[in-house]
Parts: structure tokens; C-alpha cells; sequence
């Protein structure tokens, strides 16, 4: 039986890029902002690095207004307010 892609966890590339999108940014655009090279975050964005340095993690993060843990969460962000995304856990 297969698992539709609505059910099955969400990975840390597969947020940064509903994210950006989200946010309506490049991959280009949003590296600048956050001080990447464009080749470095888009190879983040791809799921080829597969282990990052922590303070990476928390740019990446800060980028679009969340916590690291936020953005490593298996919850999916649900609302937007201010600087903070609300997580379906911190719904609940």
C-alpha cells in the first residue's frame, strides 16, 4: 500500500523550498539574503548535503523567521504571524 505524499514526514529540503516559495524568493534571492552562495544553498534546497553545520541550520532559519528546531521539525508550519510560524503541534 502506498503513502501519498500528504502523509508522509516532511524533510528539512522539502521546507526550505515550500518556504521560499512561500515567500516567493529564488533560490538565488533567498541565498544572498542569508549569505550563501547560490550553488551552496540550492545543493541544501536539493537534499545533496546531508549534513550541515548547526549555525547553517539557523541561518537558514532566521531567513524565513523561525527558530533551527522550527525549521528541523517534522511539523509542518501553518500560519505566518510576524516573525513566527505556527506549527500544527503549536496549534493544537
Amino acid at each position: 500500500m502506498a503513502v501519498s505524499d500528504h502523509t508522509a514526514p516532511i524533510t528539512y529540503p522539502g521546507r526550505l523550498r515550500r518556504l521560499r516559495q512561500h515567500h516567493e524568493l529564488t533560490q538565488e534571492q533567498f541565498a544572498e539574503t542569508i549569505g550563501l552562495s547560490y550553488k551552496f544553498y540550492q545543493q541544501i534546497e536539493a537534499g545533496c548535503k546531508k549534513q550541515i553545520w548547526l549555525e547553517t541550520v539557523e541561518r537558514l532559519a532566521t531567513g524565513f523567521g523561525l527558530e533551527g528546531w522550527q525549521l528541523l521539525s517534522t511539523d509542518e508550519p501553518t500560519a505566518y504571524d510576524g516573525p513566527h510560524w505556527h506549527t500544527q503541534r503549536e496549534d493544537r
